[in-house]
């Protein structure tokens, strides 16, 4: 049984709007994700395909070479795809599942996606982060992993970096995923006494 808690429409550290979802599925997994809105659709695309063309004809009159301008157009194709199959994400996303662990996702604007997978033995804890550049002060979110022979820190995950969600935004999924983990321990620590 998932139930849809909050679909909310937000704003991230550079001023541009995100979406973010959360969906618990019961007491024990939800999913967190943050996303930018789909883009404005076919009127955006028709205007830079305009805008090319535009060069490109222009290129073709005052060179007249057909071979530049279909090197061009090549080449703007290409980086393109690249930018939008490699670069540009569209959703990032964190399953939590408190017997499991924790799944990382990143959808990028082709729909492809990258997702990592921690175990709970290896999640030592979820914290919020902050990072201090030049001119600000950054938060994010970040999964501290540890060895699970020995227990000690290993590494860090930094999670919704490419969406960069306010702290107001990293809060709420904060708790959410503390509750989560939260609830595991207690329930770990209720069977243990028992």
């Amino acid at each position: 049984m998932s139930r849809k808690t909050q679909d909310k429409l937000s704003t991230n550290i550079h001023r541009t709007e995100i979406f973010v979802e959360t969906i618990h599925h019961d007491g024990l997994c939800a999913e967190f994700s943050v996303m930018y809105p789909i883009s404005t659709g076919p009127a955006s695309s028709f205007i830079w395909a305009a805008i090319i063309a535009t060069l490109l004809y222009y290129m073709f009159y005052v060179f007249e070479n057909t071979s530049l301008s279909v090197t061009v157009l090549c080449a703007v194709l290409l980086f393109s795809f690249v930018y939008c199959h490699f670069i540009k994400v569209h959703k990032e996303s964190l399953l939590v599942i408190a017997s499991s662990g924790i799944q990382y996702m990143t959808t990028y604007r082709t729909g492809r996606q990258l997702s990592l997978f921690i175990p709970i033995d290896c999640v030592q804890d979820v914290v919020i982060n902050e990072g201090i550049t030049m001119h600000s002060v950054i938060y994010y979110l970040v999964v501290l992993m540890k060895d699970p022979q020995n227990g000690k820190a290993k590494s860090l995950l930094p999670i919704f970096m490419k969406t960069s969600p306010r702290i107001n935004t990293l809060r709420e999924i904060y708790q959410g995923i503390q509750g989560i983990l939260w609830s595991r321990k207690h329930s770990f620590s209720q069977t243990t006494i028992s």
